[in-house]
C-alpha cells in the first residue's frame, strides 16, 4: 500500500520527525515496521523595525525624550543580524548572544535599542540588516531603516573672559548657541545707559563672527585695549526653528573696567621753566572706580589734598572726563628766587569693582627745574689798591641749572697772556675745589690778602657757566682790575770813586713804585741828563715795578770834568695817576 499525507501553508510548526508504521500477520503472527523522515521547514529571513513614539502626543521628538527602537527578525534557520547608527554598527548578532536586549526562539530574533534620554547627535539614520541561507552558497538578505530626527530649542551661554578687565587689555565675549537645524542667527548688542541697545555684530552680518559645527554657532567678539566707554551690559540673542516654529533665547553679562587709580603729571620726569616765570602743576588722576582721593606733596609748601568727600580741599581738582573717570589736580607756582624747584609726588586713590578689593594708589613723580642763565659777580669792581694794604676778592656765579664752572684768573698786570689760575671748579669733570662754597643756586670764592703787594695787581676774570634751558651751557665772565699804588722811591746809590781815564760805571740803580716807574734819567754835574729808562728806551733796565738798571756806563774814559755830583730822578703815576718824583 501507499499511502500518502499532504500539507497545505506551511509554517514552522510542520518541522520536525515524521514516523509511517505498519503492521501485518504472518503465520498467526503480527509483524510490524516503521520508517521515520524529517521535515525542516526554512525561510527567508525578514525584517521589521519599529519606534516608541514621542511623549505627551507630540509629533516630533525633543532632546531628552526616550526611545526605543525594535529590530525584529523572522528567518530559519534563525537570522544573524547588524544594527547599525548612519553605517556604523552599534549591535551585531550571530546565532548566540548573551544580550539582555536580545530575545531569541526557533524561528525569530528581537533586539531592543534603548536611549532613556535623546540629544541631538541621535539625529541619525538606524539600521536593521539581516541575512540566513539554508541552501548552500545562496544567501537571503533583508534590512529596514528608520530616521530619527530630534529637535532642541535654541539655548544660548554667554561667558567674558574677564568681567572686571584690566583697562587696554582685550576682553573676549564668547556666545555659543545650541539647538537644532543650527541656529539661523546670533547677535551681540550692548545695552546703553538709557536703556537702548545697540547691535555690535551678528553672524549675518560679519562671516568671522561665529564658527559653525553639528547644531551649535560658536561665537567670538573681541574688544581690543578695552576702555570705560566699554563699560555697560552686553547681551546676546538666538533664534532657531523647531518643526516649523521659531524659538529663541537670550543672554546677558555686565563688563566693567578695572583700573587700579593711575596719577600722572601733564610732564614726565623733568619739566624746565624760566626763572620768574608762573608755572601751573597739573597732575591728571583716572581709573575705575573714579578716584577718591589725591594729594600732592611739594617741595617747599608741604601737601596738598582733595577727597570727593570733603568740602575744604586744599588742592583744587577738577573732573575733565566723567566716562574715563578722569580729574585734573591744579597748582600754581611762582619760580621767582627759585622758590618751587625740586621734586612733586602726586598720587591718587580708588578701589577697584572687583568685590573685595582693598584701596589701591598710584604716584607720579615731576621734577621742576627752574632754568637762569649764569650771572656771575666780581667784586671789588677794579680800583687802586694801597701797597701793604690787606683786601678779599669774591667771584660768585648764580644760575638755574646750578652753575657747574667758576674759575677765578690773575693776569698780572693786565698785559695780555693767560695768566695764572687762583681757581678752578668743574664739577662735570670732577674737579672739585674746597675753597669754592655752593650754597643754593650761587657757587662763589673768596680769596683773602693780607697785604696788597706788586704781585698781586693786574686783571682778576672770574667765570662761571652752567646748564641753563634744555642743558645748553651758557658762560658769563667778569672782569676787575686791581691797580697796586705806591710813589716812586730810588733806593740809594754808592758814591763812586773812579780812576783818572778809567771809564765811570754805575752798578746798580733799583728804583720801584706802583704804578711801575715810566721815566728815569741821569744828571751830570754839568747839567746834562741821559736817559736811563723811558717807553723809547729800555735796554739799560729791566723789571716791572721794581726797576734795576745795572753797569749803565756814564763815560768811556774819564777825566777830571766828570768829577762831581750826580743825580738821579724817577717818576711814576701812583693815586689817581698822579706824577710824582723821586
Amino acid at each position: 500500500k501507499t499511502c500518502t499525507v499532504g500539507f497545505s501553508n506551511v509554517d514552522y510548526s510542520y518541522s520536525g520527525q515524521y514516523t509511517c508504521s505498519t503492521k501485518n500477520i504472518i503465520n498467526s503472527q503480527e509483524k510490524s515496521s516503521s520508517a521515520t523522515l524529517q521535515i525542516n521547514v526554512y525561510s527567508h529571513t525578514d525584517v521589521t523595525m519599529t519606534t516608541t513614539p514621542p511623549p505627551g502626543g507630540r509629533a516630533y521628538y525633543l532632546t531628552g525624550d526616550p526611545l526605543t527602537i525594535t529590530c525584529s527578525v523572522e528567518g530559519v534557520p534563525r537570522s544573524s543580524f547588524n544594527f547599525t547608527k548612519d553605517n556604523s554598527v552599534i549591535k551585531s548578532y550571530k546565532n548566540v548572544s548573551s544580550d539582555s536586549n536580545v530575545t531569541t526562539s526557533d524561528h525569530s530574533v528581537v533586539y531592543k535599542h534603548t536611549i532613556s534620554k535623546l540629544n541631538l547627535n541621535d539625529n541619525a539614520e538606524f539600521s536593521c540588516n539581516s541575512n540566513n541561507s539554508f541552501k548552500s552558497g545562496n544567501t537571503n538578505l533583508d534590512s529596514e531603516k528608520v530616521v530619527i530626527k530630534v529637535y532642541e530649542p535654541v539655548s544660548v551661554t554667554m561667558s567674558v573672559s574677564s568681567p572686571y578687565p584690566s583697562l587696554g587689555s582685550d576682553v573676549i565675549i564668547s556666545c555659543t548657541a545650541i539647538g537644532s537645524d543650527t541656529p539661523s542667527s546670533v547677535t551681540l548688542s550692548k545695552v546703553r545707559a538709557d536703556g537702548s541697545v545697540t547691535t555690535i555684530t551678528s553672524s549675518g552680518s560679519d562671516n568671522s563672527f561665529c564658527t559653525k559645527s553639528s547644531y551649535k554657532l560658536d561665537c567670538s567678539h573681541k574688544i581690543s585695549s578695552i576702555g570705560y566707554t566699554d563699560n555697560g551690559t552686553y547681551k546676546c540673542f538666538a533664534k532657531n526653528n523647531v518643526n516649523g516654529t521659531e524659538k529663541e533665547d537670550t543672554k546677558s553679562d555686565d563688563i566693567e573696567v578695572s583700573s587700579q587709580v593711575k596719577a600722572s603729571f601733564s610732564n614726565v620726569g623733568e619739566k624746565e621753566v624760566s626763572y620768574g616765570s608762573t608755572y601751573q602743576i597739573t597732575c591728571g588722576v583716572e581709573g575705575g572706580k573714579a578716584p577718591h582721593k589725591v594729594t600732592l606733596v611739594t617741595p617747599t609748601s608741604g601737601t596738598f589734598t582733595w577727597q570727593s568727600a570733603s568740602s575744604s580741599n586744599s588742592l583744587q581738582c577738577n573732573t575733565v572726563d566723567s566716562v574715563q573717570n578722569k580729574l585734573n589736580c591744579l597748582r600754581s607756582i611762582n619760580t621767582n628766587q627759585y622758590q618751587g624747584e625740586g621734586k612733586y609726588k602726586c598720587t591718587g586713590y580708588n578701589y577697584l569693582p572687583n568685590p573685595g578689593t582693598s584701596e589701591k594708589s598710584s604716584s607720579s613723580d615731576l621734577t621742576l627745574v627752574i632754568t637762569k642763565d649764569v650771572m656771575v659777580d666780581l667784586t671789588p669792581s677794579s680800583m687802586e689798591i694801597e701797597y701793604g694794604q690787606g683786601m678779599s676778592l669774591r667771584c660768585s656765579a648764580d644760575g638755574g641749572r646750578v652753575p657747574h664752572f667758576l674759575s677765578v684768573n690773575h693776569e698780572e698786570g693786565g698785559e695780555g697772556g693767560e695768566g695764572v689760575s687762583l681757581v678752578e671748579y668743574d664739577k662735570e669733570n670732577n674737579k672739585i675745589s674746597d675753597e669754592v662754597t655752593v650754597v643754593g643756586h650761587n657757587i662763589s670764592y673768596v680769596k683773602s690778602i693780607s697785604s696788597f703787594v706788586y704781585s698781586d695787581d693786574g686783571e682778576y676774570v672770574c667765570t662761571g657757566k652752567n646748564r641753563a634751558g634744555q642743558k645748553k651751557e651758557k658762560e658769563k665772565s667778569k672782569t676787575t682790575k686791581l691797580t697796586v699804588v705806591k710813589e716812586v722811591e730810588i733806593h740809594s746809590i754808592q758814591n763812586l770813586e773812579v780812576d783818572f781815564g778809567k771809564s765811570i760805571m754805575i752798578p746798580e740803580i733799583k728804583v720801584e713804585g706802583g704804578r711801575p716807574p715810566h721815566l728815569i734819567f741821569l744828571m751830570s754835574p754839568d747839567g746834562r741828563t741821559s736817559v736811563l729808562y723811558s717807553s723809547a728806551i729800555t735796554q739799560h733796565c729791566s723789571g716791572k715795578h721794581v726797576k734795576i738798571c745795572r753797569n749803565y756806563v756814564v763815560a768811556a774814559t774819564s777825566d777830571y770834568s766828570h768829577d762831581g755830583r750826580y743825580t738821579v730822578t724817577a717818576e711814576n703815576r701812583a693815586h689817581s695817576n698822579t706824577i710824582k718824583t723821586s
